[in-house]
């Protein structure tokens, strides 16, 4: 198996010029490849990637990011934080320690009644007004839950639009925000959040339109606060990439429809330097006129 190093340079070198950092990812216990993580760097959002299926990721860090802080985050390990020079000192795989995920106990029946947060199969605009994705940035949506809202997730639609390649892989991972209020939400912040699926969940439309995803085989309890819905595009090389760069932001994979109306349940969100920022009011902002078209369904507890 070929196992990549990182492209060694100079410190001056390093932390003075624009440099790539290529390496791979295992566990610690098995030496299995990590699939799907998000690295991200926090004191600036648009230098990021995920790994691909064989545990395999390339970083391109920009000039005097030497001590910047880099975040490894992937469902069933260990949150990783290292600054640039200690990541570009490492030597390759990278170790990662599984983490003991506790899910929440189910203390009720889930009953035949279906109730969804979003509009599943609702009215979609899947042109103006798409919402893209990017390696390099952090993108999500900020799910409002309501105190009355109980149950099993049942399952997760999104509307897949025309724009980007339709076809491309994605993954979605659901976070708690445990005790993090949202307007506080960093970069960082996702070290302190906390999964709701033991694993990501890994998707493959067949083109462009409304996709369910069942969920109900995991027997995953709502939370009981609101939540963060991450949605990764998997790092294919030059295949998915599309409609060109701007501001360091290049387009890549699917995107995804937005609802007609606003939905203010359902808000986007997207990595702003060291923070995770929401679009509360997408009126004010003309490339984000709505939600994203993704909505949850859960099943209520049986009277």
């Amino acid at each position: 198996m070929k196992l990549f190093s990182v492209l060694f340079l100079s410190l001056p070198l390093l932390c003075f010029s624009q440099f790539r950092i290529v390496g791979k990812l295992v566990s610690k216990s098995t030496g299995e490849p990590i699939q799907y993580a998000t690295i991200l760097n926090i004191e600036n959002s648009q230098n990021g990637t995920t790994s691909n299926e064989q545990g395999e990721f390339k970083l391109l860090m920009p000039s005097g990011s030497g001590n910047h802080r880099i975040l490894i985050s992937v469902v069933a390990y260990q949150d990783t934080i290292l600054t640039v020079c200690q990541l570009t000192q490492t030597t390759f795989p990278l170790k990662l320690n599984e983490s003991i995920q506790k899910l929440d106990e189910v203390t009720y029946v889930p009953g035949d009644v279906q109730y969804d947060i979003g509009k599943p199969f609702g009215q979609v605009n899947d042109t103006s007004g798409a919402f893209t994705f990017s390696l390099s940035s952090l993108t999500g949506v900020y799910i409002h839950k309501k105190k009355n809202q109980k149950g099993i997730i049942n399952s997760i639609s999104i509307c897949i639009a025309n724009q980007g390649h339709p076809t491309a892989p994605f993954f979605v991972r659901m976070l708690k925000l445990e005790d993090i209020k949202a307007k506080n939400m960093k970069m960082d912040s996702i070290a302190k959040m906390s999964d709701l699926f033991p694993e990501p969940i890994v998707v493959q439309a067949n083109g462009p339109g409304w996709i369910e995803i069942d969920l109900s085989s995991y027997n995953v309890t709502l939370p009981e606060k609101d939540f963060y819905v991450i949605v990764n595009p998997i790092d294919h090389g030059e295949k998915y990439k599309w409609g060109g760069q701007n501001d360091n932001y290049e387009k890549y994979g699917i995107t995804i429809a937005s609802y007609e109306n606003i939905d203010k349940d359902i808000q986007y969100s997207m990595s702003y330097k060291e923070r995770i920022a929401r679009i509360k009011e997408p009126a004010r902002y003309k490339d984000y006129r709505s939600s994203p078209a993704i909505a949850i369904s859960y099943l209520a507890p049986k009277e």
